[in-house]
């Protein structure tokens, strides 16, 4: 894996461009707009689903099938995916943590507590999106797997549509149902989508593994 991932760390190196853009679009729009922690959701997605970037370089001109000719498992291949865009991610959230904390400190704007609080909450679709998406690329290429994951989407919505219509033709209210539900702390929260995150991220990385072990390059 050490390989693969210093490949894509080198693909990294070709597109500073783009995460310099990236980074000025952020601190422009958190600068004038008083919203800073949009920068840390915004830097950190970004940086999370750069591998689907990766995985269309490996793609061009047959190169998955180069790169299963070299001493690469698999298994491997689609593991270092997930930990890529993880390690990304977790760097893009570091850096427009602090650069958040710095403006807000210069500002003396919210405190610092809160604004990890606030950042620690969004951390889970660090894990969460990569997870989603990473299996549709995989196992209908980079053009076709973006349709599927539209398509996904949208069976989602229309189930939940449908669901929500089914419930009120029940006489059932969702809405006060569920805000009669106890209300944990924020903490709580916070530790629980975390921990979800994590087992749905193992969960497709393990989907994803056995999506590569079968497809045929």
């Amino acid at each position: 894996m050490k390989g693969l991932l210093v490949k894509d760390f080198r693909l990294i190196a070709g597109q500073k461009t783009f995460f310099l853009a990236m980074a000025a679009i952020a601190a422009g729009v958190s600068l004038f707009s008083g919203e800073t922690l949009f920068a840390v959701g915004f830097l950190s997605l970004v940086a999370a689903l750069f591998s689907l970037s990766s995985i269309s370089y490996d793609e061009l001109d047959n190169g998955n099938a180069f790169l299963f000719s070299l001493p690469v498992s698999r298994g491997a291949y689609a593991a270092e995916k997930y930990v890529f865009g993880l390690l990304l991610g977790l760097a893009g959230w570091i850096l427009s943590v602090l650069f958040v904390l710095g403006v807000n400190l210069y500002r003396q704007a919210e405190l610092p507590l809160e604004v990890l609080m606030t950042s620690f909450a969004l951390l889970p679709l660090v894990l969460l999106l990569p997870a989603l998406v990473i299996p549709f690329d995989l196992k209908f290429g980079s053009e076709r797997g973006r349709i599927a994951i539209l398509g996904a989407f949208g069976l989602i919505f229309v189930a939940g549509m449908a669901g929500n219509k089914i419930a009120e033709s029940m006489g059932v209210d969702l809405g006060e149902l569920l805000d009669g539900l106890p209300v944990p702390d924020l903490g709580t929260l916070i530790a629980a989508a975390l921990g979800g995150s994590v087992l749905l991220w193992l969960l497709s990385m393990g989907i994803s593994m056995a999506i590569v072990k079968k497809k045929e390059f």
